[in-house]
């Protein structure tokens, strides 16, 4: 997507901010309309060759839409548009059904371990949904996280990172390419899936609130009504709903 640049009037002077980008790679040629009140910026998700995590990114896609919007510092941002947030119109309790250094207290999960890895396994995820959390209590952790359509050990599936030391938001997915004798032919050696990464000042926020929208072959992720994050996911058609947080950094 072509980056953002910016000027309180038309002849200029323009910038290009910070976070000069309305989402990452999965969302492309993106056009701006009104409907009087509000903006929206239409772009496609991209297909994918062979409808498979593996191949490459093809030419056009499915329709996803952002309501672009300014803050109060004159900044353009993305959040998920109202219409779409109405359409999720019915609540799922959540099930814990595989845990490690997990506490669940009602709907809230606390996850925290000093020597290793802490998890917790939710209920499987419908082919359409919408996932809303909220992170508080991580400012002493290197990350933390989201996984969708896992294995109950977290073994395989999508994971969403949020990394406040390097001030990202990363997609990735195990394994990261098809298997094979040596570990450098599954990418172990690559922190994530590089083409999918996005932007966020951790230290402007207490609490990292998120919005995930699943919706068969397509992944839409809102942060603190700031960031967005689309991307295809072929390979798993089904599993659970995780949070993980790696060993706790004192």
């Amino acid at each position: 997507m072509s980056p953002i640049i910016k000027s309180k009037t038309i002849d200029g002077l323009y910038t290009s901010p910070v976070l000069d980008t309305f989402d990452g790679r999965g969302f492309y040629a993106a056009k701006t309309a009104s409907d009087g009140e509000k903006r929206y910026a239409f772009g496609w998700v991209p297909s994918k060759k062979g409808s498979n995590d593996y191949g490459d990114w093809e030419w056009a896609g499915t329709l996803v839409v952002h309501e672009v919007y300014q803050n109060e510092r004159g900044e353009l941002l993305v959040r998920m548009p109202s219409s779409i947030y109405g359409h999720f119109n019915r609540n799922e309790p959540i099930i814990l059904q595989e845990a490690d250094n997990c506490l669940k207290q009602g709907d809230r999960l606390q996850l925290s371990s000093p020597d290793g890895l802490a998890y917790s396994v939710l209920n499987p995820l419908p082919s359409q949904v919408m996932l809303e959390a909220s992170f508080t209590d991580w400012q002493h952790v290197k990350d933390f996280g989201i996984a969708v359509r896992t294995d109950q050990k977290l073994d395989n599936g999508y994971f969403i990172k949020f990394d406040p030391f390097h001030n990202r938001i990363t997609f990735d997915m195990w394994p990261r390419r098809e298997p094979g004798f040596f570990q450098w032919q599954i990418a172990g050696d690559k922190p994530q899936m590089i083409e999918l990464e996005r932007p966020l000042n951790f230290a402007a926020y207490s609490r990292i609130r998120i919005q995930l929208i699943l919706e068969e072959d397509i992944l839409c992720l809102y942060v603190n009504d700031e960031v967005a994050m689309t991307t295809r996911i072929y390979n798993f058609k089904d599993g659970h709903l995780g949070f993980f947080l790696p060993m706790r950094v004192l």
